[in-house]
């Protein structure tokens, strides 16, 4: 397992006067290792896997040079997030759930767990 830290805050196109729309801007550390120590030499992918007051979004593919993605006009309300990473064709598991509130753009911090499977 790769323990990343990700951060979810306003992100720099919506920080603009006024306030017109919402935004969240997801970061994370790319993963170093597969879950049973080996070394990770190659990431095809990323997926967030995300839903607004229990209803569950589309995955988002992220390409694996990128290490952010960030949700524009995106509705105040209660967000869980999980994250993976696809190594070889293979997407390892889910990282364990984080949830939080969206309220009038106020920044949080999440931390996410991204793993690869062998």
């Amino acid at each position: 397992m790769f323990s990343t830290i990700a951060r979810a805050e306003l992100a720099p196109e919506c920080a603009v006067e006024p306030r017109s729309i919402s935004c969240m801007y997801l970061t994370w550390d790319t993963p170093t290792e597969y879950e049973d120590g080996r070394s990770l030499t190659q990431i095809d992918r990323y997926v967030i896997y995300y839903s607004i007051d229990n209803v569950v979004q589309d995955p988002i593919e992220v390409p694996a040079s990128n290490v952010d993605y960030t949700l524009v006009d995106i509705a105040q309300g209660r967000y869980i997030f999980q994250i993976s990473t696809v190594s070889l064709g293979v997407e390892g598991l889910k990282s364990n759930p984080i949830t939080e509130t969206l309220a009038g753009g106020i920044p949080v911090t999440i931390e996410l767990t991204v793993r690869v499977i062998k």
